[in-house]
Order: C-alpha cells, then sequence, then structure tokens
C-alpha cells in the first residue's frame, strides 16, 4: 500500500508546479517590497489566475493561510521553496556555450533561486580552455571525467537539436538525475531520469491558442 504522501504527489500536474514556481517568484518580490501578507485573490489578482486555482495548487501540499487573514508572504515563499527544492543549493553543468548558452551563464535570476552553474562544455576548440565568468571551458569529450554527480545531479544542453539525444544518454551514464534542453525534438528519457524540453515553438503555440480562443476579445481569422 503506497502513503499518502506517494499517492498526493502522483497526482501532481506539471502545471500546477510551473504554478507554484510563478508563485514563488511573486512572492520573492513582494517581501522585498515589504508585503506581510497576501490573500488569494490579491495573488491571483497579479498572477492572472483564480484565487480558487491558488487554493487548490496550494492545498495539495497542506494547509495555508488563515480564512480571513490571508497567508504569511514570507512563510509562504518558504514552503513552496521546500515543496519545489529551491530552499537549497543546485550545482549546474552547461553544456554548449553558443548564443543560447551565454544568455544562461548571464541569467541573474538563477542563483537568485538556488541554481549555480558550476562546469561548462563545449566541442569548439577556440573556446576549449577560455574561462567565462570566472569557469572553465571543458571539452565535451572530458564530460566522464570531469562531472562528479555527486556535486552536480542537473544539465542544461545549449546544443544543436541531433546531439541531444546521444547527451542525455551519456549523462545517464554519469549519473546526471536532470536535464533541460532546448530543442525542438522528443528523445528517449532513460528512467532514471527526468528529462524537460523548453520549446519556445509551444510556448508561442499556446500563447496564440489562448489570443485566438479569448471569450472577451475574439480574434478573426486572417
Amino acid at each position: 500500500m503506497k502513503d499518502k504522501t506517494t499517492f498526493i504527489r502522483q497526482k501532481i500536474s506539471d502545471s500546477t508546479i510551473r504554478r507554484l514556481s510563478i508563485y514563488l517568484r511573486t512572492l520573492i518580490i513582494l517581501e522585498k517590497g515589504g508585503t506581510v501578507t497576501i490573500s488569494s485573490r490579491k495573488l491571483a489578482d497579479i498572477e492572472g489566475f483564480t484565487s480558487a486555482q491558488i487554493r487548490k495548487d496550494l492545498s495539495y501540499f497542506g494547509s495555508f493561510g488563515r480564512r480571513g487573514l490571508g497567508y504569511n508572504v514570507k512563510a509562504l515563499k518558504k514552503r513552496i521553496a521546500e515543496i519545489l527544492g529551491t530552499n537549497k543549493k543546485w550545482d549546474i553543468i552547461l553544456i554548449g556555450i553558443g548564443r543560447l548558452g551565454s544568455a544562461l551563464m548571464n541569467y541573474e535570476e538563477f542563483k537568485g533561486r538556488g541554481f549555480h552553474i558550476k562546469k561548462l562544455f563545449d566541442k569548439n576548440p577556440e573556446l576549449i580552455g577560455k574561462k567565462i565568468n570566472g569557469i572553465t571551458v571543458n571539452s565535451v569529450d572530458q564530460l566522464e571525467k570531469k562531472v562528479n554527480p555527486k556535486r552536480e545531479s542537473l544539465a542544461i544542453l545549449a546544443i544543436p537539436p541531433q546531439d541531444v539525444q546521444s547527451l542525455i544518454e551519456r549523462l545517464n551514464l554519469i549519473g546526471i538525475k536532470g536535464v533541460l534542453y532546448f530543442a525542438s525534438r522528443t528523445v528517449t528519457v532513460p528512467k532514471s531520469m527526468i528529462v524537460r524540453n523548453e520549446d519556445t515553438t509551444v510556448e508561442l503555440e499556446t500563447l496564440t491558442y489562448h489570443i485566438t480562443n479569448r471569450t472577451d476579445r475574439p480574434v478573426k481569422p486572417m
């Protein structure tokens, strides 16, 4: 018989987790601005969701706030960070130091949410050996020698689509647990890994779907 925690976790959708991440980002901003408490309705107004949706998302993980008083911003921020695992430091390896990889290197939000790029890899001989933001670029051929899965458990792939599958397989053998890649390509995922694809085309089509199907602002087909 499965315990209650396991059962609850299995029901939670990726969309709920994404919304938790959005709530966390907003709570961080609110706390910095001096906000002590916030109601689900006010948080819903900020995020563009309904207060019922916010309460439902949070209810998967326990009881939060008090009726009539709202949520304590600091406490809710701390709890959501614990749920998402961002209350601890995550060391990341980045493979691919082209335009996208360079942009990710300079993304300040990473460190603020517990993500730290610690090792860089590329196959371009002109980049290998150079330092970017104080980190030496290693040859991707040295992946197995340079990566320590006890320290680095996440990888970001900013590489051509045709190289993604082979890199995922290598990272799996090394012991990396999670991979994020940016490519319009489906891959075979090893059972021991969690792999996510950030496909810009899919995100844009999600936007165009919602714009096209808005009831308050119908869009005429061209």
